[in-house]
């Protein structure tokens, strides 16, 4: 059996975007179904004669309830955020080895999925040395939820079932559905020779999406080199003579410097720009305004929205500077106000006689300080 047989048949590029004629048919409940069967009778076979978007789908459940029962168990609601930057690399490689093994062009998915991996590595590594994977590495904003909003257990676990496990989980899937509308163009390849080597686009999304994930590591190193300053200033009250920080920015406790002086939220803006350019870059290729596969990334940007806003109320409590720095830098897109004048000074407010008295306190010791 050819790939033609298991793939949808596609006659010109536009096709690729049709729901109804590339995704609705193996996604049904009965298509998925007969595909876990035969999984678990004869899993090689099933995987290479499985439409890819049915086996991913599966997986994607799969992986929904192994999240919710891990986490009901432990108690960690951070289960799913350990395989936030693992998962999306992990569906457009699927995509990219199907066709692969069924003879499909995938010039195009070898592009994305290359990026996919750095993306994924470039997280993997910053949610590593922050120590996400180690025991104890929940994020602090689950407590907080489970606290304010679901102080009941069988809240929490309702919660945990429909949104932290199935709908994060199905949604790192759908936002690598752009792969699968490459593997679909990868047939227009094969019958028509249909633009088989990179082309112009290609390149300038390629290499746009590379310059975005190098942005994003600028901005995470920047954030990570704060809180190691940050940290080791309050164990020991002192800021070293090199530091690239102040004592009035240490006790601000947050970062207002370089990538954060334009944008609040730089790492984030960049995160939501590689999906929205994976998914613009198959819409290109698609020849089409819009694809179906826009649920993905309209539900990632979505997620991104509510996070944010939920996030910034905990950093608003926590430092009372912050509202003023709210008011005068955006959350995400730097504004021209921004980025010709920067961050002006910004009041510390109650911290500013904390910080006095850090100076004096280190004066009388004889220090080293950097004021």
């Amino acid at each position: 059996m050819s790939a033609i047989d298991i793939l949808p048949i596609i006659k010109e590029a536009i096709d690729a975007a049709d729901y109804t004629l590339t995704a609705k048919p193996y996604l049904s409940l009965s298509t998925v179904t007969n595909a876990a069967s035969t999984f678990i009778s004869n899993p090689i076979a099933a995987y290479q004669l499985t439409n890819p978007l049915t086996t991913s789908f599966l997986v994607a459940n799969v992986l929904a309830g192994f999240i919710f029962i891990a986490s009901e168990i432990t108690g960690d609601h951070s289960v799913v955020d350990r395989l936030w930057s693992l998962l999306p690399p992990f569906y457009i490689l699927h995509f990219t080895f199907w066709a692969h093994i069924a003879g499909v062009d995938s010039n195009r998915l070898d592009m994305m999925a290359t990026i996919a991996v750095l993306w994924g590595a470039r997280l993997t590594f910053n949610f590593w040395r922050k120590g996400g994977y180690t025991s104890g590495g929940e994020d602090y904003r689950w407590e907080v939820i489970r606290q304010k909003l679901f102080p009941k257990r069988w809240q929490m676990s309702i919660f945990n079932f429909t949104f932290i496990s199935w709908y994060q989980s199905i949604l790192l899937w759908a936002v690598s559905l752009p792969a699968y509308s490459f593997l679909l163009l990868g047939q227009l390849n094969e019958k028509e020779k249909w633009v088989t080597i990179a082309t112009r686009p290609d390149m300038i999304f390629a290499y746009g999406l590379v310059l975005v994930i190098l942005f994003e590591t600028v901005a995470d190193q920047q954030q990570w080199e704060f809180q190691q300053a940050k940290k080791n200033y309050q164990k020991t009250k002192t800021v070293p003579e090199m530091s690239r920080f102040t004592v009035e920015e240490l006790e601000r406790g947050f970062l207002t410097q370089g990538l954060f002086s334009v944008s609040r939220h730089p790492n984030f803006l960049a995160e939501q720009l590689v999906w929205v350019g994976i998914y613009q870059w198959s819409v290109w290729m698609c020849e089409s305004l819009f694809a179906w596969t826009a649920a993905g990334v309209l539900g990632y940007l979505s997620l991104f929205q509510g996070s944010t806003v939920f996030t910034e109320w905990i950093t608003a409590g926590k430092y009372p500077a912050y509202k003023e720095y709210q008011k005068r830098v955006p959350k995400f897109v730097p504004s021209f106000q921004a980025v010709m004048g920067g961050v002006p000074e910004i009041k510390l407010g109650d911290v500013q006689e904390k910080v006095e008295e850090v100076k004096k306190d280190v004066k009388k010791k004889g220090g080293n300080r950097r004021r």
